[in-house]
């Protein structure tokens, strides 16, 4: 019996001799254990580089994965599914049997970059949202909605890794060197979210797998800091699903239902903040392009999951 092909595809043109993943340096160990349990039962192949996609599911200069090492594949091969780790915006094409092959598909892509969609899709669990175009529609916003002395949560619409975000009161936000457009939200209070590292703000994540919750951790900002982004100086701690708030699990489940039926079972995490003040839960962001967790290797679900899924798209 034919084993399906299973590709891992990284965007950026390198160059690439022996071993495709040693631009990720000690990073690239989180991978090996992902890559043993595919081996089992599909072939792996791992391309780097945006010119070595043919179109479609079509792929050359790749890398077949053995427990031996790297076996360099130089013709072309027609995966049967794909875990992109891409930032493209042309791959995956908007085709049917794309997005149902390619995790994750163009459309959820597009909707996990752009705050403002997240948000119009999620807006029953998200703080209140604002769009702004220009300054003067800022200006406008902040001055309707926003009291002197309240903080303002202010993001690019399109950014990744916490860059260009600001969290201040209206009247001390640097407002001259936005990028626009930019979100506007209304200020989330979790210093008082979980026991450990009270006074520090922090954010609850929930990695999804399909259908499955794969992954809970916290992110904690530094000392003195609103925003938790590890690109920024947070720590990722790792926690049970035991200590998720029943409400965080009661409205992941409906977004894992709406997203699996949707985008054809993507792989993503969500990002709650709980308020201090309100006790409400509230949807910071999704992340489509996430980065293994640092703890991954500790995190056996996680891997098991995203091989399985990866496995079943290929079927």
């Amino acid at each position: 019996m034919t084993r399906k092909k299973i590709v891992v595809f990284w965007g950026k043109n390198r160059r690439v001799e022996k071993d495709p993943l040693l631009f990720l340096g000690e990073s690239k160990r989180k991978y090996y254990q992902l890559f043993d349990i595919i081996d089992q039962g599909a072939d792996l192949y791992v391309v780097v580089g945006l010119k070595n996609w043919m179109g479609g599911l079509v792929f050359e200069n790749s890398f077949l994965y053995t427990k031996a090492g790297f076996i360099k594949h130089a013709g072309e091969i027609r995966a049967d599914s794909v875990w992109d780790r891409s930032a493209s915006r042309i791959f995956p094409e908007k085709s049917r049997t794309s997005n149902k092959k390619v995790l994750n598909c163009s459309d959820f892509k597009e909707l996990a970059r752009d705050k403002w969609a997240t948000y119009e899709e999620l807006k029953e669990f998200s703080p209140e949202t604002f769009l702004a175009e220009d300054r003067n529609v800022l200006n406008l916003v902040l001055e309707k909605n926003f009291d002197p002395q309240e903080k303002v949560v202010i993001k690019p619409r399109f950014g990744m890794k916490g860059n260009q975000v600001w969290i201040d009161t209206k009247d001390n936000l640097g407002l001259d060197s936005l990028l626009y457009p930019v979100v506007i939200q209304k200020f989330v209070n979790t210093e008082g979210l979980f026991e450990n590292h009270k006074e520090r703000a922090k954010d609850l994540r929930i990695g999804i797998v399909g259908d499955k919750m794969s992954y809970t951790g916290v992110r904690i900002a530094p000392p003195g800091k609103l925003i938790s982004n590890l690109a920024k100086g947070g720590v990722a701690v790792r926690i049970s699903p035991e200590e998720i708030p029943v409400l965080v699990n009661d409205i992941t489940d409906e977004i894992i239902s709406k997203f699996s039926k949707k985008y054809y079972s993507p792989y993503y995490s969500i990002d709650y903040g709980i308020d201090n003040n309100q006790g409400r839960v509230f949807i910071i962001e999704i992340n489509s392009q996430i980065v293994m967790p640092p703890d991954s290797l500790d995190s056996p679900q996680l891997i098991r999951d995203l091989a399985e899924l990866l496995i079943r798209k290929a079927a």
